[in-house]
């Protein structure tokens, strides 16, 4: 039974009449969608939103009560009120409204007795109103979300065409467990000057990642405190590089070198006095996931462009849709029972881990950047910090991983340079091609692009972390050498 039978059924009967009609409020074409029974069917009209009693109700939202002589009144519309009704004496137009909003009007009309509606009615009609909002509300939801399951628009097109073929995929975790890893590899791997694009998407070292990360790990000196089995772990690493899509930016080597940031701030000394070894494995596996599934547009793109993820990220209000889609699929991921890095953890241990996950993953929308950065400088930019407060670690935790995100600024200049390719050529392409074999961009739009990210985005992140967390100087030193490097591009190029 849906929400418009229950509307009519349930005023008609609440309110002891002979004729009921729920109007539906269709804010988008400025009607108003009428529905009433015609013998056992439900039929349906559309009127003008300022029609009428029922109208006016909605623009007041205040209900009117006509107890005789409903059709002699100014405001009554015998087009649209008591539609269908031949002749109506007595007539209750009540508003239903949801959150705040009039999302429909129930009316009823000739009273039974005769005698017209009263207080006890006008109080019957009103309860069931109440109730009738959430069931519409919750109908229109379902509809929406019914809807785009069933859409194909060009998005999702493009979606498809950016997944890979089985063949693209990673071997499995049993074949990359007896891959050694070279000494070099895994001495580069804990330096500043670690080049992912020897292990990119395209290359045959690419599969080589997976033990990389598991080497992090283990590097880190948290795996045992926390007590995850590494081969748990290799299967949930393998699991996720599968999740990831071959697009130019955000794709799994973006999120190996967002790790091996988190890596290389973590070991360089004191982060004992900012976070527990909980808190550090979930920041990694955070840094990891951060962006599963990205499908290498942004997120003003997703909306524009009218997709289904759109579509519902706008109905449910989501603000962050792309930080919400990449924790979906790491929770996904997690909840298998074969990948749950967390079911050897305590409730309360899980909840924690979880929150900081999430939280961290999250606040990678640099949409929240002035936000994060105003209560971090609050919290520890004086004496107020507190690590027993978890509130205050899932700070530092937040802002290590933003500034790893865009850690390409901090690298040497021609691994940044080769970072900064990549990510213009997945904004011109929305994501079509993980080709890296790129043509160098023009060299001033590249460089004049780097110094506004450096100085719009990046500097205020690492300079506001640098005040705070002393092992962030080496970190500093590296993106203002990279943006004199910038910088003396483009001065060359004016001269």
């Amino acid at each position: 039974i849906n929400a418009e039978y229950m509307g009519v059924i349930g005023a008609k009967r609440l309110g002891n009449c002979e004729h009921s009609v729920f109007f539906e409020v269709q804010p988008e074409t400025h009607e108003l969608l009428g529905r009433r029974l015609q013998g056992k069917e439900m039929v349906s009209a559309r009127f003008p939103l300022q029609s009428g009693i029922a109208g006016w109700v909605v623009g007041a939202r205040t209900a009117k009560t006509l107890s005789a002589d409903a059709a002699n009144d100014p405001q009554f519309d015998s087009s649209v009120d008591a539609w269908g009704c031949s002749l109506a004496s007595s007539l209750l137009t009540i508003p239903v409204e949801y959150q705040g909003t009039v999302i429909g009007v129930a009316q009823v009309a000739n009273k039974n007795d005769g005698c017209g509606f009263d207080d006890e009615d006008h109080h019957s009609v009103r309860i069931f109103a109440s109730f009738a909002g959430i069931l519409l509300w919750k109908s229109r939801l379902y509809q929406s979300l019914h809807e785009v399951s069933k859409s194909s628009v060009t998005l999702r097109d493009w979606m498809t065409k950016t997944h890979k073929n089985e063949s693209d995929l990673p071997a499995s975790p049993e074949s990359v467990r007896g891959v050694p890893l070279p000494l070099a590899a895994k001495a580069a791997v804990k330096t500043y000057d670690f080049d992912v694009f020897k292990y990119w998407v395209t290359e045959s070292t690419h599969g080589l990642l997976v033990p990389l990360a598991l080497h992090l790990f283990e590097a880190a000196g948290v795996m045992d405190k926390v007590g995850v089995p590494k081969h748990l772990l290799q299967r949930f690493v393998n699991s996720l590089m599968t999740r990831y899509r071959r697009v130019p930016y955000h794709n799994f080597c973006h999120a190996f070198d967002v790790l091996q940031a988190i890596y290389l701030f973590i070991t360089s000394g004191g982060i004992e006095q900012y976070l527990e070894p909980l808190d550090v494995f979930m920041l990694m596996l955070a840094a990891l996931c951060h962006d599963v599934d990205h499908m290498g547009v942004g997120s003003s793109f997703v909306y524009k462009a009218d997709s289904p993820f759109g579509m519902l990220s706008h109905r449910a209000g989501v603000r962050s849709a792309l930080e919400m889609h990449h924790c979906n699929v790491t929770i996904e991921l997690l909840s298998h029972s074969a990948t749950n890095l967390l079911s050897f953890l305590s409730a309360a241990d899980a909840q924690r881990a979880w929150r900081l996950l999430i939280d961290s993953i999250m606040a990678t929308d640099p949409a929240v950047n002035a936000e994060h950065v105003a209560e971090f400088t609050v919290v520890l930019g004086g004496d107020g910090f507190d690590k027993s407060n978890p509130e205050h670690r899932l700070l530092v935790a937040k802002m290590l991983l933003k500034c790893a995100d865009i850690s390409n600024v901090i690298r040497p200049f021609d691994i940044s340079r080769r970072w900064g390719q990549q990510i213009t050529h997945e904004f011109t392409t929305a994501g079509s091609t993980v080709d890296s074999n790129l043509p160098d961009a023009p060299v001033l739009d590249l460089a004049t692009n780097q110094i506004r990210f450096i100085e719009g985005m990046a500097k205020p992140l690492f300079v506001t972390a640098g005040e705070s967390l002393p092992f962030f100087a080496q970190s500093l030193t590296r993106l203002h050498a990279n943006l004199a490097a910038w910088q003396e591009i483009v001065e060359k190029n004016a001269t």
